[in-house]
Parts: structure tokens; C-alpha cells; sequence
């Protein structure tokens, strides 16, 4: 891999655990790395300097935003003055922006100054195992070919492997789907499915990902990239997936009191992709409708079993 840059000035925006994670792991790679969060308290539990946000971006050469979706436009709109030219800004965000229904590469384009390279990360890096030491993996997405070799340099001899992809569009979507459908399989999980009819339902999920995709405007290939399926299997299985659990919440008491990406970003992907379409694909449309509330969870997944 090239080398672009041997130490870099990182700003990580929003100190919750996925930017601790991957700001610890930039920091032990050599890099000088700064939090900015607007809950300073939790800058204060980590034991770093509280900067005002102007202070924070002021020497930032790449700067993450590792906040969630309903999150990710007010961030933007608090950063965007400060961005200098050349800055890069990379979004680690997983859904579709609460107010603006936007995805992530839309979101940035839009809110920061006309030029400013932009990179979506994903893949799958949850935040308790890189806390923990364990590896992880992603792609660094960009039309910008340089910006997104930068941002895998950073991670260069690092626990996390980061490959290089164009598809920045696609790259968005995949980190949006394969949220809402782990949620599906935690609901499988929360009613007792079996790993057959689980392994089953998740591949019938891929499919309509896959379709997804492409309506959605990217690469139906991005969603095969190590990386994205890898991101897909951890969050439907592991045990720290707000979304698998929000799945199980929905399964067991009709509700889900965790607030995910999964359930936040359902609404605005049936509105991006329309219901007319929506009612071809068999889990996104029980989904919606469990989400909504119109149908029990049980009765809803009895009845996809028999389709």
C-alpha cells in the first residue's frame, strides 16, 4: 500500500464508543487524534482536553463522524465552517438522516464546502470488539481515489484491514440495509427460529438487498465486498447489535425500547424506495409493517415462513 501520510491529525467527531474505538486504534498507530463532542462530559470521562469546535478542527487533516444518523446532519452543520481546504471528512454514520432523509454520501456532499474529499467507512467494526481488541474490517469509499487511500493509510498496521472502492453510493446503502435486515433476523431470533430457518431467512435477505441496491443507485458487486457481508453478519448476530436486539425487543414485547439505526432509518427507506416496490419484497414489507405496528411480530413472521 502507499503511503501518503506517516503521522496524521485526526479529529474524531462524537466521542460514543465507536469513536473512542477507532480513535484508540489511530492513536496507537502513531497518529495524533482530538474528540470533539457536543456532550462534554464525555470528553471529560476520557480524560482528554474539552476544545471548543474551531480549536478541534483547526489542524485536522481527516476528520470522522462517528455519530448516528439522527446526529449526522447537526454535526455537519456544526463542522462545516471550520472545514479547510483539502480536509478530508469520513462518516462512519449507518442510516438515513432523520430529518433530511438523506444518505450518508448525500449528506456530506451536500452540507460541506463545494470540493471537500469526502469518504464513507464501512464494514464491520463493532465498537465493543475493537474496544476489546479484536479485528475488524471495512472499505473506504470514495470517488476521490486519493482521499480514500489516505483514510486507508491511516489504518495501515492497524486491527483493522481497510480495502479501497468507488462505490460510495453503494457503500451507503449497503451500511443502511444491512441494518434493517439484521433487524429481521433478531426478530427470528427473539420468536425461537432455529439456525436453518435463520440461515434461510438471511438469505433471502441478500437477495432483496441486492435488488435494493441497485434501486437505491449502487453497485449490486459493492454489496459483496468481504467487508460489507462481513458487517451484515455481525450485526445480526452478535450479542452488542442494537439492531439484533431491537429485533429481539420487537419479537418478545411488540416495541423496541433501544433506539437503532434499523427501525430510525425503516420509515425514510420506504419512502426513498416507494411502496409499490417495497410490496415486492417480502421481508422489508413485514418489517414495515411490524415496525409500524400494524401486525404482531409472530403472526407477521408466521406467515413470511410459509411465503
Amino acid at each position: 500500500m502507499v503511503k501518503y501520510l506517516s503521522m496524521t491529525k485526526v479529529t474524531m467527531i462524537g466521542a460514543g464508543e465507536i469513536g473512542r474505538a477507532i480513535g484508540k486504534i489511530l492513536a496507537s498507530a502513531g497518529h495524533k487524534v482530538t474528540y470533539w463532542d457536543k456532550n462534554e462530559s464525555l470528553i471529560f470521562d476520557m480524560g482528554e482536553k474539552c476544545l471548543s469546535l474551531p480549536e478541534a478542527l483547526a489542524e485536522a487533516e481527516t476528520v470522522f463522524f462517528c455519530v448516528p444518523s439522527w446526529s449526522l446532519g447537526e454535526a455537519l452543520a456544526f463542522t462545516a465552517p471550520y472545514f479547510k481546504k483539502g480536509t478530508v471528512a469520513v462518516s462512519v454514520t449507518k442510516g438515513i438522516g432523520e430529518n433530511n432523509k438523506l444518505l450518508v454520501d448525500e449528506a456530506l456532499k451536500k452540507a460541506l464546502p463545494t470540493g471537500a474529499p469526502t469518504v464513507v467507512l464501512s464494514g464491520a467494526m463493532i465498537a465493543e470488539e475493537l474496544l476489546a481488541g479484536h479485528g475488524g474490517m471495512a472499505v473506504a469509499a470514495s470517488p476521490n481515489k486519493k482521499a480514500a487511500g489516505q483514510v486507508a493509510d491511516l489504518f495501515a498496521d492497524t486491527s483493522i484491514k481497510v480495502t479501497i472502492v468507488a462505490d460510495a453510493r453503494g457503500v451507503a446503502a449497503a451500511g443502511v440495509l444491512k441494518n434493517i435486515y439484521a433487524l429481521s433476523l433478531g426478530i427470528a431470533d427473539g420468536l425461537g427460529w432455529g439456525r436453518n430457518e435463520q440461515g434461510f431467512l438471511m438469505a433471502q435477505a441478500l437477495q432483496e438487498m441486492s435488488k435494493l441496491m441497485v434501486w437505491l443507485g449502487g453497485k449490486k458487486a459493492t454489496l459483496f465486498e468481504p467487508a460489507i457481508l462481513a458487517d451484515f453478519f455481525a450485526t445480526s448476530t452478535s450479542k452488542d447489535s442494537a439492531n439484533k436486539q431491537a429485533g429481539i425487543e420487537l419479537a418478545k414485547h411488540g416495541s423496541a425500547l433501544i433506539k437503532s439505526e434499523s427501525v430510525a432509518s425503516l420509515p425514510a427507506l420506504v419512502k426513498i424506495v416507494g411502496r409499490d416496490k417495497v410490496k415486492k419484497l417480502p421481508i422489508l414489507f413485514t418489517l414495515g409493517r411490524v415496525v409500524l405496528g400494524k401486525i404482531e411480530a409472530e403472526k407477521a413472521f408466521e406467515d413470511l415462513k410459509k411465503l
